[in-house]
């Protein structure tokens, strides 16, 4: 799935990096990028910007039509927009939402952000949404130090980035891993591991 095409001002964006503490000239991601519009807003602003979402086209090569749970095509990554697609919307408990995690976190650079602005919107395998405090504990598996953050004219700025009315709460998910991050092969055992552990406890 693609997210909705949004229409995104500059200093809605601004808001978000300076609490994200992205420096300028920084890469950023946008996971879940629809028409690509954020990437182009990032751009403006002077970053270096790409996105990726299923069924996405871009002849420029910024763009890229790919799932985060097949792979991360950009590596040193300073800031991930998580606004949504197939892989984090199945569930934080999905063998897909895990293996997306490991390859997202994989990506990023040591001390880099997380910002995840479409939890209200996700559904666990069980049928409910988790709440924020779910994805916190989700990140918190993989060593990302995450809370909930609320932004100035938080709901605004969400609603603007989802490309629709937000959740009332006017609140995102901002996690920082550590200077030392793990690599891709430890974040992809975190993977497997998480994912068993439900079969485990059914068996």
């Amino acid at each position: 799935m693609t997210t909705t095409p949004v229409v995104l001002d500059s200093p809605a964006l601004t808001r978000l990096l300076r609490v994200a503490g992205v420096k300028a000239g920084g890469r950023i991601l946008d996971v879940g990028c629809g028409d690509g519009a954020v990437v182009d807003a990032l751009d403006d602003l002077g970053y270096e910007a790409f996105g990726m979402d299923e069924r996405v086209q871009d002849p420029d090569g910024i763009l890229f039509d790919r799932s985060a749970a097949e792979s991360v095509p950009v590596e040193g990554v300073s800031l991930a927009i998580i606004r949504g697609t197939e892989a984090f919307t199945s569930g934080l408990s999905d063998i897909e939402c895990h293996v997306a995690t490991a390859n997202l976190l994989a990506a990023m650079r040591g001390g880099g952000s997380v910002a995840f602005l479409a939890a209200g919107g996700w559904q666990q395998s069980t049928g409910e949404t988790p709440d924020q405090a779910a994805v916190v504990a989700h990140l918190a598996r993989y060593g990302v130090d995450a809370a909930v953050v609320e932004l100035a004219d938080s709901v605004g700025l969400i609603g603007r980035l989802l490309g629709r009315n937000a959740a009332a709460s006017g609140t995102i998910v901002l996690g920082t891993l550590p200077k030392q991050r793990l690599s891709k092969l430890e974040y992809h055992s975190i993977a497997r591991e998480a994912a068993m552990s439900p079969l485990r406890r059914a068996a």
